[in-house]
């Protein structure tokens, strides 16, 4: 190794050391270089004999085949000659058959010319069937259409009867209807007729008489569909059955009225400055609350049959606890008139007066009162309050519907343009509310929408006071024309019930607590009582009467052809 040159040799003997790497960097390239040529030609040589191995071994595998070829096709040499001795056999036996064969294929075609001609013969029997069953299908055909259009024909003949018999008993059910319609309303106008009569003959003196007659228009009316609320039969049966209490002892114009709740007694308030309680059950019976301030008394309420609140034209409000001997409490805070005064509550009273002002006052402490709203601009002339604490208040000017269950909130203003407002009243489920005009005009209100749901005409001067029946489906309202009217909230279209027995204006109306007693109040000094109910008077009126028409009244007056209906059973 000393003798050949590497780095460390290059490093102690050579002075330029560079050039020795770069001699050696040659030295081993070339080497590797030779190296790599050596390796390709042992490779080159290796693949030769490899392929010429391929050739040679192929060439021996082929030289066997052939000999295996050449001993098989040997074999199938002497095989092929034993086959051409036997296949000569064969050609003889076949010889043989064949002419066999010629025999009987002579024989079959003979056979098959006389199946021919039998074919032929059978072609025509099946043309000649064929043709015949076209001409019976043909015939078939035209029958089934003849029987079709027959059958149609019979289908749109049964279908008209049917709709012809359809067309005939809807033609009898509707002559039945009519019938009936027109005997219910010959029946109907008969009753109008008899009550007119009834009336005649009451005025006439003949009470009795008159009394069977309003029992038999009424009957008439109800078998017949009329309606309840018929004034002519309402009016011939008040004439006859209603007692019409009257309750005297007022010095002046009866202001306001109010039934107590157990229906028993009525509390009223004058122009004679007095508050009287009433027995309903004794009319006669009577007693005068001592007024402490000996003022007239403008408006009243009552809560339950203790708690008795009037307000009167100086401003106050005076209560009476009649559990403590009629016990007068007097309340200041009004300037002016006390217009409109209701319980909230057992232990509240809202008021409105002339001074605009609405006022709710606490009895345990009376010094406390809250004002509801800023002064109204006008005089407060009613107010009316809903089950769910909606508070409805006239004035002059608006109708307002305070929510007292929700303080702090603005009010409802009811656009009541025509007329100013009066007096107004909820129904007794909140869903409407009622307003009496200065022109007579009373409207029905749907308080959920606050628009105008009808219009009830028939008073001629302004409406002072209204009330709903406990159920709601009547409506009760007073005017400066001197009447009473009774409307049907169903039906508001109807005409009204006319009461008219006061001297002149009315001032106030209520109902009792069971609906049974409407009673209204006003200039005349007097308080009158009317039953409102139709089928309420029928039944009063039926423990008055003893007997039925004769047949001679019946004749007469109802005419011949009517089946005879006793109205009480007689």
């Amino acid at each position: 190794d000393e003798t050949r040159p590497n780095r460390h040799w290059a490093q102690r003997y050579d002075p330029s050391f560079e050039r020795a790497i770069g001699f050696l960097k040659e030295s081993k390239r070339q080497d590797e270089f030779e190296a790599l040529q050596q390796r390709t030609r042992e490779k080159m040589k290796i693949r030769r004999m490899r392929f010429f191995a391929i050739i040679l071994g192929t060439a021996a595998i082929v030289s066997i085949l052939m000999l295996i070829v050449i001993v098989v096709q040997k074999g199938e040499v002497v095989t092929a000659k034993s086959e051409t001795t036997h296949a000569q056999q064969e050609t003889r036996s076949a010889k043989e058959e064949e002419q066999k064969a010629l025999d009987q294929a002579k024989r079959a075609l003979a056979d098959a010319e006389a199946a021919s001609q039998e074919a032929n013969r059978s072609r025509q029997e099946e043309k000649k069937a064929l043709d015949q069953a076209r001409i019976s299908l043909e015939v078939a055909e035209a029958t089934k259409a003849e029987a079709d259009k027959f059958k149609d024909s019979a289908e749109v003949y049964q279908r008209s009867a049917v709709q012809e018999r359809a067309n005939a008993g809807k033609a009898l059910r509707e002559a039945n209807t009519n019938r009936a319609q027109a005997i219910k309303l010959r029946m109907l106008a008969l009753g109008q007729s008899l009550a007119i009569q009834s009336l005649r003959e009451h005025s006439n003196g003949n009470h009795e008489l008159g009394a069977l007659l309003a029992l038999q228009a009424h009957l008439f009316n109800v078998s017949n569909g009329g309606h309840p609320f018929d004034p002519d039969i309402y009016r011939a049966l008040s004439q006859s059955g209603d007692p019409r209490t009257i309750y005297r002892g007022h010095n002046a114009g009866v202001r306001c009225i109010k039934i107590l709740v157990d229906g028993k007694e009525i509390a009223s308030g004058s122009d004679d400055k007095t508050v009287r309680i009433w027995n309903t059950v004794a009319p006669g019976d009577q007693r005068e609350l001592v007024n402490p301030t000996g003022q007239a008394i403008r408006s009243i309420a009552a809560y339950g049959s203790q708690y008795v609140a009037a307000g009167d034209i100086a401003g106050n409000l005076v209560v009476w606890d009649r559990s403590a001997k009629d016990n007068a409490l007097v309340i200041k805070g009004h300037k002016g008139i006390v217009n409109a005064v209701l319980f909230s509550d057992a232990s509240h009273i809202i008021s409105g007066g002339a001074d605009g002002f609405i006022r709710i006052t606490n009895l345990a402490q009376p010094a406390d009162q809250t004002v509801l709203s800023d002064k109204i601009n006008s005089r407060i002339t009613s107010l009316s309050l809903s089950t769910d604490g909606k508070l409805a208040v006239v004035s002059e000017e608006k109708l307002r519907i305070f929510n007292l269950r929700a303080t702090g909130t603005s009010p409802v203003v009811l656009d009541v343009k025509g007329s100013r407002i009066m007096t107004v009243a909820f129904s007794p489920d909140g869903k409407l509310l009622a307003t009496g005009a200065y022109n007579g005009a009373v409207s029905l209100w749907n308080v959920a929408t606050n628009q105008r749901v009808a219009s009830l005409t028939g008073h001629t001067s302004a409406v002072t006071g209204i009330a709903f029946s406990p159920e709601g489906h009547v409506l009760a309202t007073v005017s400066l024309d001197g009447s009473v009217r009774l409307w049907d909230t169903r039906n508001p279209d109807l005409e009204p019930i006319v009461l008219q027995e006061h001297g002149g204006w009315i001032w106030s109306v209520d109902f009792s607590s069971d609906g049974h007693t409407v009673i209204s109040a006003g200039e005349d000094k007097v308080i009158r009582s009317w039953v409102p109910d139709s089928d309420r008077l029928a039944r009063m009126l039926c423990g008055k009467v003893s007997r039925g028409l004769t047949s001679e009244e019946w004749r007469t007056y109802v005419g011949e052809g009517v089946s005879v209906e006793r109205p009480c059973g007689q």
